[in-house]
């Protein structure tokens, strides 16, 4: 994964678009938990950024 401002910026871009219509609610859920624990500077561990690595992949078509 890009770096972490990077990948926040993703977040916030899927989740203020229409995309956000689109999310499985665990896909929403996986990106709110993501955005908290950056903030409270937390780590992910691998199975966490896997999955988000995931949502990114399957959405970041319609950000383009």
């Amino acid at each position: 994964m890009s770096s972490d401002s990077e990948s926040i910026r993703m977040i916030h871009l899927l989740l203020g678009s229409e995309v956000s219509n689109y999310l499985e609610s665990s896909e929403r859920l996986h990106l709110s938990t993501y955005l908290q624990k950056t903030q409270s500077n937390n780590l992910l561990d691998d199975k966490e950024l896997e999955i988000i690595q995931r949502i990114f992949l399957k959405y970041k078509k319609y950000l383009s």
